[in-house]
């Protein structure tokens, strides 16, 4: 996930992972798993 932020222009993976899951309703890694 650190890259994928960094690419996207987040301060931090956390911030990435929680815009992810305030607009998909899960986790990065839940969603790659479904």
């Amino acid at each position: 996930m650190n890259t994928i932020a960094e690419q996207l222009g987040y301060q931090s993976p956390s911030a990435f992972i929680s815009t992810f899951k305030k607009s998909l309703g899960e986790t990065p890694q839940r969603y790659l798993r479904n």
